[in-house]
Parts: C-alpha cells; sequence; structure tokens
C-alpha cells in the first residue's frame, strides 16, 4: 500500500499552523470578526483559535517561530521533546527549504485536540498557561 491508499486514520495530522502578529489584541480581534472559531488560549505572547479543521497560532516576533505544527504519536523520534507552559510537549525541526516545523507529542495534547479534524472546541486546561 503506497502512501496516497493509506486510511485517513493512520495518516498524522496537521494540528496547528502559527503565523506572527505585531499586535495580538488587534490579530485576533481581526480573525474573530471574520471567521466562525473560538479562541481556546491566549496570553501576552500567543493565542490558539480552534476552526473547524485545524487550529491557528498567532504568534509574537521572538517569542515563538512561524510554524506548522503536527500531531504524532512518536515525536521525539524527531529530537529531545521540551514541555511548553501548556503543558504540551515537542520539539523543533527545519525541513529541506528551512521551514521551521513542530513534532508534538500526541499523548501530551488534550483529547480531542490530537485531531483538530473531528474535534470539538476544546477548552484549555484550567490552570495551563
Amino acid at each position: 500500500m503506497n502512501d496516497a491508499q493509506r486510511p485517513a486514520a493512520e495518516l498524522d495530522a496537521l494540528h496547528h499552523i502559527a503565523v506572527v502578529t505585531h499586535n495580538l489584541p488587534e490579530t485576533l480581534r481581526w480573525y474573530r470578526e471574520r471567521f466562525r472559531c473560538e479562541v481556546v488560549y491566549e496570553d501576552d505572547t500567543w493565542a490558539m483559535l480552534q476552526f473547524a479543521n485545524v487550529q491557528l497560532a498567532l504568534v509574537v516576533p521572538n517569542q515563538h517561530p512561524p510554524h506548522l505544527g503536527f500531531a504524532v504519536p512518536d515525536a521525539g523520534r524527531f529530537g529531545p521533546l521540551k514541555e511548553h507552559r501548556d503543558g504540551t510537549r515537542s520539539t523543533y525541526v527545519a525541513d529541506p527549504s528551512g521551514n521551521v516545523v513542530e513534532m508534538l507529542d500526541e499523548a501530551s495534547l488534550p483529547p480531542a485536540a490530537a485531531d483538530p479534524a473531528t474535534a470539538e472546541t476544546v477548552p484549555w486546561p484550567a490552570g495551563r498557561n
């Protein structure tokens, strides 16, 4: 079986896309006014929006790199995992073109967040920041 024939359940999930913002509150407001989405996390350096099929992270320059985040069951094979303030564990790598890719440990994600395509809005766990 080649990759094109693999059932969707066997495919890795694109968890989020992170884009840079120079004004987090203004950018967050812009997305919320134009799209049907929910804020699942927000602090001074980044915010996470939940859409029906993926999450969008808005990140402040010099705090978080713009990147693609994948939820994978074996993220540690890409490098040492770092625990983040929100309780997730991940490592960052670069693709051959230099794009930053975050490999998120599936086990560290809130239950439904590992598969954003089927997730309902998941409130961020209390006390995690």
